[in-house]
């Protein structure tokens, strides 16, 4: 009988300081956190492990008009990865700009933009068998959305359209059995939300989301099948 029990061990620091004047909001924090898991998982004797860490300063403000709120963020990030003797570092700047516009008290229009990351958690560093996977690119992404809100005493919709530009989206590649990257990707879509209540007893919900995922490039070693 295979032995499929993963031996993991994580320790996590957050905490944050809030500021508010007026109109004004602004919170800021730091975000620390240290992984690991074992290696081979079916050889109870190795003792190979793949480390995980990270540290991330954050701040996000928002002033409000009245009629408009505009909002405001980043965060820094530095991030290690270690297995035996191997190591590989990144260090990360996201941000995000919102605005949310009310035209009545039931209907408000909001974007963001924002330029964003995702580091490979340790998990994603092994196949599927437990074997060490080899480091994998961190994911950078653009996005663009837009969306209504309609708001009324029995009924709260939100439409929203985005657009997403990727490099190095993370992937399982299914042929291979390994965590790898694609080059350059791009994805768009809608997302649709419908609440209504009839009545204390009875409501209905309704949500909806299309996307459409384009591969752009991808390096010829992915082996993935057309």
């Amino acid at each position: 009988v295979l032995d499929t029990k993963k031996k993991y061990h994580n320790n996590a620091v957050d905490s944050s300081i809030k500021y508010q004047n007026g109109p004004l909001k602004v919170i800021s924090g730091i975000q620390a956190w240290d992984g690991m898991r074992n290696a081979d998982v079916w050889d109870k004797s190795s003792t190979d492990t793949a480390k995980k860490s990270n540290m991330g300063l954050f701040a996000q403000s928002s002033y409000d008009t009245g009629s408009t709120v505009f909002s405001l963020g980043a965060r820094g990030e530095w991030v290690n990865y270690t297995w035996q003797t191997d190591d590989s570092k990144y260090d990360f700047l996201a941000y995000d700009l919102g605005i949310n516009k009310s035209f009545s008290d039931h209907l408000s229009m909001f974007s963001n933009l924002n330029y964003a990351f995702l580091a490979p958690d340790v998990d994603r560093l092994f196949d599927s068998a437990g074997t060490f996977n080899g480091f994998i690119d961190p994911t950078m992404s653009n996005t663009l959305n837009i969306g209504l809100n309609h708001t009324t005493p029995t009924n709260k919709a939100k439409l929203t359209i985005y657009g997403v530009k990727l490099k190095q989206e993370q992937f399982y590649n299914p042929v291979t059995y390994v965590n790898t990257n694609i080059d350059k990707s791009h994805k768009y879509g809608l997302e649709l939300q419908n609440n209504h209540v009839f009545n204390n007893a009875l409501s209905v919900s309704v949500n909806y989301a299309y996307v459409r995922a384009i591969i752009d490039h991808e390096d010829t070693n992915l082996n993935c099948s057309n």
